[in-house]
């Protein structure tokens, strides 16, 4: 994009910078700055929209699902894939297809144990009923056929989910192959794929969601909500976020066509069983029964009847956020904002396990797009927190599980200063670290009333 003249920078009209207040001369370099990334990403390209993904991250996104398949295969020789958390998806949609309750423990019990689950206490499924056709397609093949099917289809959107995030977040082409790694030495990821969970979808919709946005495809992009629907509780600052920025920019054609989709998914598990309506009910039940997360550790030490205790960390989270949207929503970047508004919506969930933070991939793909790194220190970081959330698994400690995704919310101080460390590094990105907009703070960013 062309660079701005100064005479153009003086009309509102055609030039985002002249919305900024500008209240020194020593603000003008950031301010500028922010308002070329602001129009960067709100502005179609001269040629016409961008593309999310080029021809050489096709070709890259192949080889990794190619190798990603590869070694699946070797491990299904070596080892037997676990039955869990897999084997309640498909449990679940072989009920659903069967016009049965997907949430019935007993009935989910008998076709786990028709399966091999020796375990006595059953594995039961919590998505909500309007993600109910995902168990459905699962559940149309032998159970063996499925799990490796959906296998190979997690390693696949995970490399679409590494290329797409690298090029999003601005990292060279080149140097692809450091987002792949991220994600293979992210012990959370590795163990979603392992179990059988979601969350590679999930992450390969937000993936889309931001590309899409990006290049101003709304119709695309509200398609590509439907997958952050499928565990809420997770990504709810980020809806949250999503929600006010569109309305704030007037985004009306993204907003209706995900509440749409959304629709759709709810009015097409009613017409295939209009029980469906009910599954709501029956679902939260078995739910709210589990402890898990920062909610559950707590729930453990003052009683495990408050149920109360699970949404608490939800309370500090909406807290940040009021104050973090009302400080950064008048020059919203989705590349400099979400980062550290994901980290916070996974570490104030009210239910969340270890493996989730998978979802937290955009982050540090974001540290390693800006040169991270390149910082022996942030890369002793990165295992360093990844230990002292692992290690205590192994401890003789009777629920120690809950410490697990308690600990997770280490990566946010992790971030916020290997985030400073990228700043004085040397960019993954063509531009000079210290001369991209990211590298400037928002809070001298203020908007003319």
């Amino acid at each position: 994009m062309a660079q701005d003249s100064p005479q153009d920078t003086a009309k509102p009209s055609d030039d985002p910078s002249a919305k900024f207040d500008c209240k020194s001369d020593e603000d003008l370099p950031s301010l500028l700055a922010e308002a070329k990334l602001a129009k960067r990403e709100t502005e179609p390209h001269p040629g016409g929209p961008v593309k999310s993904v080029r021809r050489g991250d096709g070709q890259t996104a192949i080889i990794l699902l190619c190798c990603g398949a590869l070694f699946f295969a070797t491990l299904c020789k070596i080892l037997a894939l676990p039955y869990v958390d897999f084997i309640a998806i498909w449990s679940g949609g072989r009920l659903f297809l069967g016009h049965l309750n997907p949430y019935s423990t007993s009935a989910i019990l008998a076709i786990e144990r028709a399966q091999g689950w020796l375990n006595p206490v059953v594995q039961p499924m919590h998505y909500p009923p309007w993600s109910l056709y995902i168990p459905g397609l699962v559940a149309l093949l032998p159970f063996r056929v499925a799990q490796v099917v959906w296998m190979s289809l997690s390693l696949g959107l995970s490399g679409f989910s590494a290329v797409g995030l690298w090029r999003f977040f601005g990292g060279k082409q080149r140097q692809v192959w450091i987002a792949a790694l991220v994600f293979l030495t992210f012990f959370p990821f590795g163990t979603a794929v392992r179990l059988g969970q979601v969350t590679p979808l999930m992450l390969a919709s937000l993936t889309a969601v931001l590309l899409l946005l990006r290049s101003q495809r709304w119709f695309l992009a509200g398609l590509a909500t439907t997958g952050l629907g499928i565990k809420p509780q997770l990504l709810w600052l980020v809806l949250i976020a999503i929600l006010l920025w569109a309305i704030r920019e007037r985004r009306f054609r993204f907003l209706s066509v995900a509440a749409l989709t959304c629709l759709t998914c709810w009015a097409g598990a009613l017409v295939f069983d209009p029980a469906a309506l009910h599954y709501l009910r029956d679902a939260s039940g078995p739910t709210l029964e589990i402890s898990c997360g920062a909610g559950g550790l707590l729930r453990l030490i003052f009683g495990v009847q408050h149920v109360w205790l699970q949404w608490l960390p939800c309370i500090p989270g909406a807290a940040w956020f009021v104050v973090y949207w009302r400080k950064h929503s008048r020059c919203w970047v989705w590349r400099q904002h979400l980062p550290l508004l994901l980290l916070i919506s996974l570490a104030s969930s009210p239910y969340l396990w270890f493996h989730d933070f998978a979802l937290a991939l955009p982050s540090f793909v974001a540290l390693a797009a800006r040169g991270a790194w390149r910082s022996p220190a942030v890369v002793a970081g990165w295992f360093g927190v990844q230990l002292m959330i692992v290690v205590p698994e192994f401890l003789p400690i009777p629920h120690i599980r809950l410490l697990e995704p308690t600990l997770s919310a280490l990566w946010i101080p992790f971030w916020l200063l290997a985030s400073r460390a990228a700043i004085t590094l040397p960019s993954g990105s063509d531009e000079p670290a210290r001369n991209r907009p990211e590298a400037h703070v928002n809070s001298r960013c203020s908007v003319a009333t």
